[in-house]
This record gives structure tokens, C-alpha cells and sequence, in this order.
């Protein structure tokens, strides 16, 4: 398993980072992408997020209130991995066996 630690690693995986404040200040609830390949020009590409994370989570401003720093930091796959909503209702209704999912989750409870 590859450990996704530094700014390239996460730029040649193209997983994206984001910066969340609805957590820590429950009055502005705002979430953020970050634009990793300018943060990789400006502060390397070897740049750790996860060892320098608390020097990284003080330099950020939330774009909604203004407030600095206190952000939580989040990764997520490439939009091409993310499940649509359709595709995760699909497969929820075959695991619980309601009608809607494929269809043959009811014909598997009947046989």
C-alpha cells in the first residue's frame, strides 16, 4: 500500500485535499478543495502534509469567515474512483434486499 504523505504523491495519485472548518467552528461550517498543484509550486513538492501539519493547518484562512488556522485537513480520491449517488443507492438496496437495487435482490430472498 502506498503511503500518500508528501504534495507530489498526492498530485501523482490525483487525489484531492481539503480544508474544513465545520468541525471546529460550527458557525461557519464551510469545506474547501485545495489547489495541490500550486501548493506543490510553492511549497514543493516534498513538502510532508502529514509530519508538518500543524505548521500547514496555521497558515490556512477559511474563505467564508476570515478566521486562520483551526481547519481540519481532509483527502479524497479522484472524482473518477467517488461512487455517483445513484451507483451507492444501487448498491445499498442489493446489501439491505430491497426492490430497486438490480432487481435480483428480491429474486435471492425468494429462492
Amino acid at each position: 500500500m502506498r503511503v500518500m504523505a508528501t504534495l507530489q504523491s498526492y498530485l501523482d495519485a490525483g487525489w484531492q485535499l481539503h480544508a474544513a472548518h465545520e468541525l471546529i467552528n460550527p458557525f461557519c461550517s464551510h469545506t474547501a478543495e485545495l489547489d495541490v498543484a500550486a501548493l506543490a509550486k510553492r511549497l514543493g513538492g516534498d513538502f510532508n502534509v502529514v509530519e508538518r501539519r500543524g505548521w500547514f493547518v496555521a497558515r490556512l484562512r477559511c474563505t467564508r469567515c476570515g478566521r486562520k488556522g483551526n481547519m481540519q485537513i481532509r483527502c479524497s480520491p479522484p472524482r473518477t474512483l467517488q461512487m455517483s449517488g445513484r451507483r451507492w443507492a444501487r448498491r445499498r438496496a442489493r446489501r439491505v434486499g430491497v426492490e430497486g437495487g438490480d432487481g435480483r435482490a428480491a429474486e435471492r430472498a425468494a429462492a
